[in-house]
């Protein structure tokens, strides 16, 4: 009789620990995921950052993770986040979809040909196709003043969009610079000036030296700024 007591005791003893037992996983497994069902928290802002690390704060957060699309952006870096859905700040309950727009970068642009025409019309060339005017260099050249005669990226080339496009343009032939003269006879010299555009006045110089009509001295001298009136010195034929 006694032992059968004491077995009904350890039952019910057990039966109630048991009991315990079962509450307080209830409290700790159970109860949190019911209280927290519906609950709204505030969506982190995860715009600017590289995919995988949007997902993973997102996912601490209680939120599952979609990519809805990607697109080309000039501006937000390729594998990063564009936009997302809902958007930063918003309230939205735990386990709701986070829809997330990621960049593919800048589009690639094929670089226009804008040598031989102005610069302006080369500026409106590049923005046609999504491109940028760059650093301009000149050169004296044979081409007319203030036309395109080069330019890096060459025509063709594929680039990001946004890309600089660095261009060399003509500053025209520049001052004329006198030719080398002395020793020359003077009749040569004469075409040489007259082919030149330059007008010349001849000083004859008793000399013998040299044969007569050679070139002994010139002014302005080789090399210089062509302008004006070129004086020639010429051996002639001592008194």
């Amino acid at each position: 009789m006694r032992r059968s007591v004491e077995h009904l005791i350890a039952l019910v003893l057990g039966a109630v620990l048991a009991a315990l037992l079962g509450t307080l996983a209830l409290d700790l497994a159970v109860l949190p995921v019911i209280t927290k069902h519906g609950r709204s928290i505030e969506v982190p802002d995860v715009t600017d950052r590289p995919l995988e690390e949007a997902r993973n704060i997102l996912s601490e957060k209680g939120f599952r993770v979609r990519t809805e699309e990607e697109r080309y952006d000039p501006y937000v870096p390729k594998g990063c986040v564009i936009s997302q859905r809902p958007e930063p700040f918003s309230k939205a309950k735990l386990g709701r979809r986070i829809y997330l727009i990621v960049s593919k970068g800048r589009s690639l642009r094929e670089v226009v040909d804008v040598c031989g025409v102005s610069v302006r019309q080369a500026r409106l060339r590049l923005k046609q196709v999504g491109l940028r005017l760059g650093e301009m260099k000149e050169v004296p050249s044979s081409v007319p003043k203030g036309v395109v005669i080069g330019q890096a990226p060459k025509a063709g080339t594929k680039v990001p969009e946004g890309t600089r496009v660095d261009l060399i343009v003509s500053s025209g032939l520049g001052p004329k610079r006198m030719p080398d003269l002395v020793g020359m006879p003077l009749e040569e010299a004469e075409e040489v000036l007259e082919r030149e555009g330059l007008s010349f006045r001849v000083v004859q110089v008793p000399d013998t030296t040299y044969l007569p009509g050679t070139v002994l001295r010139q002014e302005p001298e080789a090399g210089a700024k062509a302008e004006g009136e070129v004086k020639l010195w010429v051996s002639g034929l001592a008194p």
